[in-house]
This record gives structure tokens, C-alpha cells and sequence, in this order.
């Protein structure tokens, strides 16, 4: 779930050629119509700060309502402090934009193979000093 057309079309681009199934979204409404059918979704990936009135974060609590092992990656070009710690739930899976192939691939990974749980859910945020 990324609004902007530069960045999702990279990273699509990126996930399809490590072998992944993609699906994509530009708003909240139309990746929960996406997450709503009856496929499975590994990973969701989306931005913090989405158009249309609908957050990133409100967008994966709404999808783990009805999938609750889903593994979640934040990206966000906000810094820190304009961010703000508050916006992510705890121990959440971020990605600070711009990011290269290595560091998506990375954290791709480390958000698809850890373990569920409140135990194993301790990703660390990667975020710019302010």
C-alpha cells in the first residue's frame, strides 16, 4: 500500500523479482477490499501516512481484525520526530524511505520469518535521529 506511483512501482517491481506474488493499492479502502478476499497475504506493506483518511496503522489493525498472524512492514519518509512514536504500535516493523534493494529485502525478511506473539514480535524501528 503506497501512494506514491514512483515508489510502489518500484517496489513492486523489487518483490516480483525475488519471487514474490504482489497485490497493490493507492489508498486505505482499496487494499482492505484487496485483504478482504479470500487469498492469503503474507506481508502487508504499507506507508504510515496514506490519502484518503485511513493511516497505515488503522489499515493493518482493520486487516489483523480478520487475519491476526498478518506480518505488517511500515515504510514512511517522515523523520522522528515528525513521525512521532505514537503513530506506530509497539515493537513495529519500519522502513524509512528512500531505502535500497538491500535494506527492503532485509527487512522484508526479517518481518516474514520471525515468530507471532508478543514474545517474538520485537522488530526494531528504523528511524533517522532528528
Amino acid at each position: 500500500m503506497e501512494d506514491d506511483p514512483n515508489v510502489q512501482a518500484l517496489s513492486l517491481m523489487l518483490l516480483e523479482r525475488w519471487g514474490s506474488k504482489t497485490r497493490s493499492a493507492s489508498d486505505g479502502a482499496s487494499a482492505l477490499d484487496l485483504l478482504e478476499d479470500d487469498e492469503h497475504i503474507d506481508l502487508l506493506f504499507t506507508d504510515v501516512a496514506l490519502p484518503g483518511g485511513m493511516s497505515g496503522v488503522e489499515l493493518a489493525d482493520k486487516a489483523r481484525s480478520s487475519e491476526p498472524e498478518l506480518r505488517v512492514l511500515y515504510t514512511s519518509g517522515y523523520t522522528e520526530k515528525g513521525l512521532g512514536l505514537g503513530a506506530l504500535p509497539p515493537a513495529s516493523a519500519l522502513i524509512r524511505k528512500p531505502f535500497t534493494r538491500e535494506e527492503l529485502s532485509r527487512r522484508i525478511d526479517e518481518a516474514l520469518h520471525r515468530g507471532t506473539g508478543p514474545e517474538a514480535d520485537r522488530s526494531r524501528l528504523d528511524l533517522p535521529r532528528a
